[in-house]
Protein backbone atom coordinates (compact mmCIF):
# COMPACT_ATOMS: atom_id res chain seq x y z
CA UNK A 1 0.00 0.00 0.00
CA UNK A 2 2.79 2.41 0.80
CA UNK A 3 4.17 1.91 -2.71
CA UNK A 4 0.77 2.92 -4.08
CA UNK A 5 0.76 5.92 -1.77
CA UNK A 6 4.35 6.76 -2.71
CA UNK A 7 3.37 6.94 -6.38
CA UNK A 8 0.92 9.65 -5.40
CA UNK A 9 3.30 11.58 -3.13
CA UNK A 10 2.66 15.30 -3.06
CA UNK A 11 4.80 16.87 -5.75
CA UNK A 12 4.46 20.34 -4.25
CA UNK A 13 6.42 19.54 -1.13
CA UNK A 14 9.95 20.79 -1.70
CA UNK A 15 12.43 18.32 -0.28
CA UNK A 16 15.14 19.26 -2.76
CA UNK A 17 17.24 21.03 -0.15
CA UNK A 18 17.58 17.83 1.86
CA UNK A 19 20.19 15.15 1.21
CA UNK A 20 18.88 12.18 -0.78
CA UNK A 21 18.68 9.84 2.25
CA UNK A 22 16.67 12.39 4.23
CA UNK A 23 14.38 12.94 1.26
CA UNK A 24 13.69 9.21 1.11
CA UNK A 25 13.07 9.08 4.85
CA UNK A 26 10.67 12.02 4.65
CA UNK A 27 8.81 10.46 1.72
CA UNK A 28 8.41 7.24 3.70
CA UNK A 29 7.02 9.19 6.66
CA UNK A 30 4.66 11.11 4.38
CA UNK A 31 3.57 7.82 2.82
CA UNK A 32 2.78 6.39 6.24
CA UNK A 33 0.70 9.42 7.19
CA UNK A 34 -1.27 9.27 3.95
CA UNK A 35 -1.69 5.50 4.33
CA UNK A 36 -3.17 6.02 7.80
CA UNK A 37 -5.57 8.62 6.44
CA UNK A 38 -6.61 6.28 3.64
CA UNK A 39 -7.20 3.46 6.13
CA UNK A 40 -9.43 5.66 8.29
CA UNK A 41 -11.59 6.49 5.27
CA UNK A 42 -11.59 2.94 3.92
CA UNK A 43 -12.50 1.35 7.23
CA UNK A 44 -15.60 3.53 7.37
CA UNK A 45 -16.71 2.03 4.06
CA UNK A 46 -16.23 -1.63 5.02
CA UNK A 47 -19.00 -3.78 6.43
CA UNK A 48 -18.51 -5.33 9.86
CA UNK A 49 -17.68 -8.68 8.22
CA UNK A 50 -15.14 -7.04 5.92
CA UNK A 51 -13.57 -5.27 8.90
CA UNK A 52 -13.20 -8.64 10.65
CA UNK A 53 -11.66 -10.09 7.48
CA UNK A 54 -9.26 -7.16 7.32
CA UNK A 55 -8.31 -7.56 10.98
CA UNK A 56 -7.59 -11.24 10.36
CA UNK A 57 -5.44 -10.40 7.34
CA UNK A 58 -3.49 -7.75 9.24
CA UNK A 59 -3.07 -10.09 12.18
CA UNK A 60 -1.65 -12.87 10.00
CA UNK A 61 0.36 -10.80 7.53
CA UNK A 62 0.90 -7.24 8.76
CA UNK A 63 3.77 -6.67 6.30
CA UNK A 64 2.18 -8.32 3.24
CA UNK A 65 1.58 -5.16 1.28
CA UNK A 66 0.36 -7.04 -1.81
CA UNK A 67 -2.28 -8.96 0.14
CA UNK A 68 -3.46 -5.84 1.98
CA UNK A 69 -3.67 -3.85 -1.24
CA UNK A 70 -5.47 -6.68 -3.06
CA UNK A 71 -8.00 -6.93 -0.23
CA UNK A 72 -8.64 -3.19 -0.16
CA UNK A 73 -8.91 -2.92 -3.95
CA UNK A 74 -11.40 -5.79 -3.95
CA UNK A 75 -13.55 -4.28 -1.21
CA UNK A 76 -13.20 -0.55 -1.95
CA UNK A 77 -13.76 0.13 -5.61
CA UNK A 78 -12.73 3.78 -5.44
CA UNK A 79 -9.51 3.12 -3.51
CA UNK A 80 -7.30 4.89 -6.06
CA UNK A 81 -9.47 7.99 -5.85
CA UNK A 82 -9.32 7.90 -2.05
CA UNK A 83 -5.52 7.68 -2.16
CA UNK A 84 -5.37 10.61 -4.59
CA UNK A 85 -7.79 12.68 -2.50
CA UNK A 86 -5.91 12.05 0.75
CA UNK A 87 -2.61 12.83 -0.94
CA UNK A 88 -4.00 16.10 -2.24
CA UNK A 89 -5.49 16.91 1.17
CA UNK A 90 -2.12 16.28 2.82
CA UNK A 91 -0.40 18.47 0.26
CA UNK A 92 -2.87 21.31 0.82
CA UNK A 93 -2.68 21.11 4.60
CA UNK A 94 1.11 20.96 4.54
CA UNK A 95 1.27 23.94 2.19
CA UNK A 96 -1.02 25.91 4.50
CA UNK A 97 1.18 25.09 7.50
CA UNK A 98 4.32 26.09 5.61
CA UNK A 99 2.78 29.39 4.51
CA UNK A 100 1.74 30.15 8.09
CA UNK A 101 5.24 29.34 9.34
CA UNK A 102 6.77 31.75 6.83
CA UNK A 103 4.34 34.57 7.64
Amino acid sequence: MEKTVNKNQPQGINLGALPQKKQQKMLMQIGKIIFQRVLVRVLDELTEDEKKEFDTLIGKSPDDEKAILAFLKDKVHDLDEIVKAETERFKTETGDIMRQAQA
